[in-house]
């Protein structure tokens, strides 16, 4: 199910593995706010993404990983 079809909310705690690489920066702000909005407070969220350096420069993770480990994905920089 599409993290957005969910229509259950006041959520204790939400885990997201490996979300990040396929929303995109771009999606980042909205992506957020929907957990957050799915989040009772003082609910506890865990994140885990895959980052890589200089992902602001522009510059592809390279051609293996662009194409068979994250195809259409986007690892961006933690900062």
């Amino acid at each position: 199910m599409d993290y957005r079809d969910v229509p259950e909310g006041d959520f204790d705690g939400i885990c997201s593995l490996g979300m990040m690489e396929h929303v995109g920066v771009k999606h980042y702000p909205a992506y957020f706010k929907e957990i957050y909005d799915k989040l009772k407070p003082g609910a506890m969220l865990l994140n885990h993404q895959i980052t890589r350096t200089c992902s602001y420069a522009g510059k592809s993770a390279g051609p293996f990983i662009d194409r068979y480990i994250f195809p259409d994905g986007q690892l961006a920089s933690p900062g």
